[in-house]
């Protein structure tokens, strides 16, 4: 009885240790520092990385205006249609200016309206989570956080911020010359690279 009890104690551990493995595996920590044994095949290009990135991961416009009904909503899909048109890289988007950081991330323009009260902006801010082989075949993939937000210093909406929002996208690329795929779009933080959105 007592080595049945054994074995049976060793055998649950065993199945506990399994468990416990199989969730860490599924939720893998992606780096800043790329792991050498890996094929990595993102561009290395610190102040132009994003312009591989895939148009599907550009988001609807958050802060000033906000999407605050149903109409407001179906307009701004409908923009952000508009704007993605006919494009499959945000390289190719119609861009008013750009602003890479040391730290690799980077702030874009999509488009300035003057209004009566000043200038609002449509601005896209991006940013490296890191590095992890998630399907375990040799190969990085990237994750990116991504936010978007119509801003104004002057205008009596409010500023919009990029604090609070904006998703992560996991992302992978096989080979040098293939495109950048969106393989997942997560809420919460890839792995442990910071917090919040930058």
């Amino acid at each position: 009885m007592r080595n049945r009890l054994i074995i049976f104690g060793a055998c649950s551990a065993a199945v506990g240790a399994l468990v416990i493995g199989i969730s860490v595996l599924s939720d893998p920590v992606f780096k800043l520092e790329i792991d050498p044994t890996l094929q990595n095949h993102f561009s290395n290009d610190k102040e132009n990385w994003w312009k591989e990135l895939p148009v599907e991961v550009l988001p609807l416009p958050s802060g000033v205006h906000g999407v605050r009904n149903h109409e407001g909503l179906e307009a701004a899909k409908e923009q952000l249609r508009k704007l993605i048109a006919g494009r499959s890289i945000l390289g190719d988007l119609p861009i008013v200016g750009v602003s890479p950081s040391k730290d690799g991330s980077v702030e874009m323009v999509l488009s300035k309206e003057t209004a009566d009260c000043g200038t609002m902006t449509d601005e896209v801010r991006l940013k490296r989570r890191g590095f992890v082989d998630i399907d375990n075949d040799g190969v990085a993939e990237q994750c990116v956080f991504l936010g978007r937000a119509e801003r104004t210093d002057t205008c009596g909406y409010g500023s919009g911020s990029f604090l609070g929002y904006g998703d992560w996208y996991v992302l992978g690329k096989r080979t040098k010359k293939s495109e950048v795929k969106l393989l997942e779009v997560r809420e919460a933080e890839c792995g442990d690279t910071g917090s919040g959105s930058g």
